[in-house]
Formats: structure tokens, sequence, C-alpha cells
């Protein structure tokens, strides 16, 4: 159900960036831009007598306000799998990146990020994400291909609110690629 009313919000910011004024269609990258970006995976195993599937949805969200060629804001991130058993997992802060025609890189540090391991345990820790893309300007707008490499590093386990030292740390590092949407206002 939550998966569904992000997807339902993502679609509705999508769908306002076409009627959207854009100064940066007109060669001044001055401004706010709000940029989700996605990712979608779908599979199956099948080994002849079990058969199973699996599917994940990742949407970053971006805020920032761009300045010349240079990209301050903020990211929120959501990911979750209908696997089983099902994964959730969200982290934010704030963005710092260089833009220059299409291309962009942009790297976040993470202040908050969770990762569901239960219904009532969760954890949390601090982390990074570098996105490296190019967008095609259409306008009002821009999309286009990007990679976003991340890094999570879990410090503490949350079990009904009591949080507890994870020794070691969970380390987890990700490359994904994505397909992010530009709109300027």
């Amino acid at each position: 159900m939550k998966l569904q009313k992000s997807i339902l919000a993502l679609v509705t910011m999508i769908l306002m960036g076409f009627s959207i004024n854009s100064s940066a269609a007109g060669g001044n990258m001055t401004g706010f831009t709000i940029a989700p970006a996605l990712y979608y995976e779908s599979s199956s195993r099948d080994n002849g007598t079990t058969k199973t599937s699996s599917s994940v949805t990742l949407i970053d969200m971006r805020l920032a306000y761009i300045m010349g060629n240079f990209y301050f804001g903020a990211l929120y991130n959501t990911y979750s799998s209908g696997s089983s058993p099902a994964l959730k997992h969200t982290h934010m802060g704030p963005s710092i990146g260089y833009v220059m025609g299409g291309f962009n890189a942009v790297f976040s540090y993470l202040l908050d990020v969770q990762q569901d391991v239960s219904a009532t345990s969760k954890y949390k820790g601090t982390g990074m994400q570098l996105d490296v893309g190019y967008a095609f300007n259409l306008g009002s707008w821009a999309m286009g291909p990007q990679f976003s490499y991340t890094s999570f590093a879990y410090s503490k386990l949350d079990t009904s609110g009591v949080e507890t030292d994870v020794n070691p740390e969970l380390k987890i590092t990700q490359i994904l690629p994505k397909f992010a949407f530009w709109f300027w206002f």
C-alpha cells in the first residue's frame, strides 16, 4: 500500500513536470529542479520443483537548486522488494553536485539510512550515494540514464524502540542503473 502511494506521488510529479515552464530550456541553468530516478527489477527462478519470483522497486526523489553548474539539494530514496521476506529500505541526506550540458554528477551524504528487518526491527546507519548520468533536454524537462553507487553502514539495530549496537557493522554497497527525469521551475 505504501509503495502504491509512493508510485502514485511520483506519477503525479512527472505529469506536473509536463506543464512546468523551464528557465533551463533557454540555457539559463539557475533555478530549482525536481529530479526523480527509477529502478525496477523483476525475476523468477524455477528449478523444476520450486518456482519463486521477486521484484524490486527503487525511487530516488531529489529536490535541488542549480546555480550555474553547481547543484545543491537533498535526496530521499525508498526501496522495496516484493520477495519473501519483503525488504523495505529508506535513506535521505544533503546533496552537492556538478551539471554541465546534459552531464550530471551528484554526491549525497546519507544522514539517515534505515532497513526493515521485520515488523518490529530495523537497521539504522549512514552512507553515501554517487549518481552520474546524462539528461537529454526536452524543453521544460529532461530525462536520461543514470548510474548510482551507494554504500551503507548500519551501526544500530532498533527493536521495538530499543537500540543496540551492531558489531561488526553491516555494510552494503550497490551499483544500480536508473532512469532519471529532471523538471525545472
